[in-house]
């Protein structure tokens, strides 16, 4: 199980690697969220996320300051 956080600073998409991280405000790059990970959105990745597959993770963590804007 690992934490991927969602560090894009504008719109963009779940399968893209280059929107998550190992760190909150981290560099991206990481692997997309899978089904035994935490999805955790916050105030360090302020971009929209498009679900452009069937996203399946263990927790979503939507309650840290995202906005969804950009």
């Amino acid at each position: 199980m690992a934490n991927r956080y969602w560090v894009a600073s504008f719109a963009g998409t779940w399968n893209d690697t280059f929107n998550w991280s190992t760190t909150s405000g981290g560099f991206g790059g990481a692997s997309v969220p899978g089904a035994s990970d935490t999805a955790i959105f916050d105030g360090n990745g302020i971009g929209k996320c498009t679900l452009d597959m069937n996203g399946t993770v263990d927790y979503l963590d939507l309650t840290r300051g995202y906005t969804g804007a950009g």
